[in-house]
């Protein structure tokens, strides 16, 4: 009996550390056993699926099945990916319409002389050409126009 207790006592680790490393030591073991069950695991679910396609009596007609729904699930897939597009585009031009940017008839709707979209405001044709609201942005463009008229025929006579 006193010959095991010494046998025990000697296969005891003395110091925390001794015991941090062979708890390591286990659990690195059971790692590996652990990735080596997933390894095979897989492997034999695919060995069975290949099996099961390339079976010599069997396999050509479950192929062709498979490709026949892989077909199908892509034209679902296309199809249900085009009437998204669709729709978002219909819905990007009602916004651009609601929002004055765009008129219904597919032309470009009325811009003020910056670039900023008219909404809802009768338009008139300014002095450049451009289409601005009759807001009194017309006044302002005229004003402007004769200022720098003005200008340049000063600067012509001195």
């Amino acid at each position: 009996m006193d010959n095991l207790i010494s046998h025990i006592q000697r296969e005891l680790p003395d110091t925390d550390k001794d015991r941090y490393d062979a708890a390591y030591e286990r659990g690195r073991a059971q790692a590996r056993s652990g990735r080596l069950f997933r390894g095979l695991a897989l492997g034999a679910i695919v060995g069975a699926g290949l099996m099961f396609l390339f079976d010599p009596n069997r396999g050509a007609g479950r192929r062709a099945e498979l490709a026949s729904r892989a077909t199908g699930l892509r034209n679902d897939l296309a199809r249900t990916a085009g009437g998204r597009v669709e729709d978002l585009q219909n819905r990007a031009k009602g916004t651009a319409i609601e929002a004055g940017i765009a008129s219904p008839n597919g032309e470009k709707a009325p811009h003020r002389g910056n670039g900023t979209p008219v909404a809802g405001l009768p338009v008139v044709d300014d002095v450049r050409g451009a289409n601005v609201p009759d807001d009194g942005v017309q006044e302002a463009w005229e004003a402007a126009e004769r200022e720098a008229q003005r200008a340049s025929e000063s600067q012509a006579s001195s």
